[in-house]
């Protein structure tokens, strides 16, 4: 799902969450210390990479992490949405 959601763009954290709940019809509740150790195996393997932003809240003082899918990501999510196509799971 966060592959998924990362193809309409790069994303904060909180926008992933709120963009996994929408994109599940609200089946998927992500939580912030599980997707943190989720989002760190994804940009470890490839399929994410972290970009640092200036924080808007902060007036630019701190960072911020944002998530873009790769190259790689989006090759799965297209595997992926293929295997579906035919029927598979």
């Amino acid at each position: 799902m966060i592959l998924a959601v990362l193809c309409d763009g790069e994303m904060h954290t909180s926008g992933l969450m709120q963009a996994a709940y929408r994109k599940s019809g609200g089946g998927l509740v992500l939580r912030s210390a599980g997707l943190h150790g989720v989002l760190r195996r994804l940009v470890n393997s490839g399929l994410i990479a972290r970009v640092e932003k200036p924080n808007p809240e902060s007036g630019g003082a701190s960072q911020r992490s944002y998530y873009r899918i790769t190259a790689a990501g989006l090759h799965l999510v297209q595997l992926e949405a293929e295997e579906r196509a035919r029927g598979g799971e």
